[in-house]
């Protein structure tokens, strides 16, 4: 999907923070005597979308066709056959919409008359909300959050978390907090995972739609918790601010950079990230980080040890150059530059030789002898090749001045 313009996608996360429901609005226009009234919209999400109206009008109606567009997605057209009092009434499936949960959902109608003149009725919208389940709500100043069969407590955990989260993330990268900032938490992970379509990815427990300025998280019942939504609000809050700062180029941004940085944002660190790095570094299975650049595996150990691998690499990179070196390195890949390309534009060292630094000092690999007992036993093989003749000259050499007896 294409995305949006900054001033487009203010307008449209306003109307998500504004309106839950489709808002009819009757017109009359003064050039025709076309008029719709009863506007209103019911969703069953993942199932029917339901559009009805009814048509006032004295003219014969050639045609009419309800025109629906996603939020940052482009329009489908559905040709309408009103009944003869006027009345419209269509169902369309979700899944050819292609609507992400939450999405706000811009539609209107244009009806062409017998005599062949054209009329457009008001935009209308509705947010294609989870209605699966009944969600509460508490506000704050660039801020939403919704929650679902718990208590009032839960809520507020969720909003001072994310408070915090506002009041600490945008400074790790200078970007500007989108407004409002809506967070959904469902209870269970399967729920987010339903909503989102990601039935195969199980392990995913938190997503960030960041040109609509939601994120969508899954906190099971349990004493963490609270510290799940102190690790999970500020990752998903920092794909946000990317989106904030790089709009266009958000997605070309490489995967190691997007969740490192999204990582080191978390409150407390992953306390699992060290025992996957420690097992592929004993294993020899660290994924060099140029195959990290579009995208993670999408196995759950492959990407759980490039998750680990992002946040470690990016720790020591923010350490060694700070929020401006970031800063730098976002706006290369803003401007067009690619994964290795802007690394290297930016700080004048390729990334697999920061990359073999990194794992140097930071992981504590000797670098150098990974690459001896690796490639060692064929440079011997071949300098044995090559000198066969020469060693066992030196050998007779060392044999005779030594006087050692031979064998036999």
């Amino acid at each position: 999907s294409m995305h949006l313009r900054r001033s487009s996608l203010a307008v449209f996360i306003l109307a998500i923070f504004l309106a839950s429901t489709s808002l009819p609005v009757n017109s009359v226009r003064a050039d025709t005597n076309i008029r719709m009234e009863d506007v209103a919209v019911f969703h069953e999400f993942g199932g029917l979308v339901t559009f009805q109206g009814r048509i006032l009008t004295d003219q014969d109606i050639q045609s009419v066709f309800l025109s629906i567009q996603p939020a940052g997605q482009s329009i489908r057209l559905v040709e309408i056959t009103p009944s003869a009092q006027g009345e419209i009434l269509v169902q369309v499936d979700s899944d050819l919409l292609a609507l992400r949960a939450f999405t706000m959902v811009f539609f209107w109608f244009e009806i062409t008359s017998g005599g062949g003149e054209k009329w457009t009725s008001d935009t209308y919208h509705f947010s294609y909300i989870d209605n699966r389940f009944d969600w509460e709500t508490l506000e704050a100043t660039n801020l939403q959050v919704n929650w679902h069969d718990r208590d009032r407590n839960f809520g507020q955990d969720i909003l001072n978390v994310a408070q915090q989260a506002l009041d600490t993330v945008p400074s790790l990268v200078q970007a500007n907090i989108p407004n409002p900032v809506i967070i959904y938490v469902y209870r269970d992970p399967a729920d987010l995972q339903s909503a989102l379509s990601l039935v195969q990815q199980s392990w995913v427990a938190g997503h960030a739609n960041p040109d609509l300025g939601i994120i969508l998280l899954s906190i099971p019942d349990s004493p963490s918790q609270r510290m799940e939504l102190e690790r999970q609000i500020p990752h998903e809050l920092m794909h946000l601010l990317l989106y904030q700062k790089t709009v266009d180029s958000y997605t070309s941004l490489p995967a190691w950079l997007k969740e490192g940085l999204a990582s080191i944002a978390e409150f407390y660190p992953n306390p699992d990230y060290p025992r996957a790095l420690d097992k592929a570094i004993h294993s020899n299975g660290l994924i060099p980080l140029n195959q990290l650049c579009s995208a993670f595996p999408s196995d759950a150990s492959g990407a759980f040890l490039a998750y680990a691998q992002s946040s470690s690499f990016m720790q020591y990179l923010y350490n060694q150059v700070g929020t401006p070196g970031v800063v730098n390195l976002l706006n290369a890949y803003d401007n067009g530059f690619g994964c290795e390309e802007g690394f290297k534009s930016t700080f004048g060292i390729s990334l697999t030789d920061y990359e073999m630094r990194w794992r140097q000092e930071s992981l504590g690999m000797d670098v150098a002898g990974l690459a001896w007992r690796n490639f060692g036993p064929y440079i011997l093989i071949g300098l044995a090749l090559l000198g066969f003749p020469l060693a066992v000259g030196i050998i007779s050499i060392w044999k005779r001045r030594n006087q050692v007896p031979s064998e036999g």
